[in-house]
Order: structure tokens, then sequence, then C-alpha cells
């Protein structure tokens, strides 16, 4: 009677432990969960994450330099959909602007400022490669691709 309850109780043990390996076994992201809140963390599924990278991406970009005539100092400053981006007071700035964004040019009166290497997908119509700065804010263009 005792090696029966003995084998039954070694047979439901051991039945048991079989189950729950299977299921770290079948299922790895189960002992990354439980190892992440053991230590405080989180867990993370980097094939969501890259998903959403890649949406937040997915919107087409391009550098544009833009340079004064001579690469003379000037006090004009780029806006890039209202917001500062930068100044031209070394006469060069490099600006990364997706599609869909207006560009502006304030206090840039009496310099002349062009776009260097304009690059080839943008439509010239909407962004002309050259604009003539002036004291208030001169509204440049919108970046359109073709």
């Amino acid at each position: 009677m005792g090696r029966k309850i003995f084998f039954s109780s070694f047979a439901a043990i051991f039945s048991l432990l079989l189950v729950i390996q299977g299921y770290f076994a079948l299922d790895d992201d189960a002992a990354k969960e439980l190892r992440a809140r053991r230590i405080g963390a989180s867990f993370v599924d980097f094939t969501e994450k890259v998903a959403e990278a890649g949406e937040e991406i997915s919107g087409l970009s391009v550098y544009l330099t833009m340079e004064t005539e001579g690469n003379r100092s000037s006090n004009g400053q780029l806006f890039v959909n209202g917001a500062y981006a930068g100044n031209l007071k070394q006469g060069i700035l490099t600006i990364q602007v997706r599609e869909g964004d207006e560009i502006a040019l304030k206090n840039a009166a009496g310099s002349r400022v062009r776009i260097t290497d304009y690059p080839d997908g943008l439509d010239k119509t909407a962004l002309p490669s050259v604009i003539d700065g002036a004291d208030s804010s001169v509204k440049w263009g919108k970046i359109v691709f073709r």
C-alpha cells in the first residue's frame, strides 16, 4: 500500500513537472516574461517594435543643404512647419525634412539662399532651389516628392 501511494504521488509530480517543462519549451516568451517580471523589467517583443518603427519612418524624408551666396554669414533663420530649424551664421545649413513640411526663411534681408545638390525626387515647383531673403518671414515652399 505504501509503495502504491509513493508511486502514485511520484507519477503525479513527474507529470506535473513534465507539463510545466513542456509549456516553457513550446512558448519561448513565457520564460522571458517571467524572468523580466522577477527583476522588475518588462518583456518587449522586437517584432512589434520593428513594425512600429517602420510605420513611424515610413514617410519619405530628405536632407537639404542650404548655403548663402558666397557662403557669407547671414542672420537668416530657417523654420520648418513654424519651428526653428537652424541659422545661416556659418553660411551653410543642412536639415532633414519630411514630405509635407513647409520651409520658411526669416531675417535674411539681402541674402540669397540656394539648395545645393537639389534632390532628384523633389518637385521644384513646390520648393524652388533659390530664394531671396527679407526682413520678415518668407515662405520658401513645401516638400513634395514626385
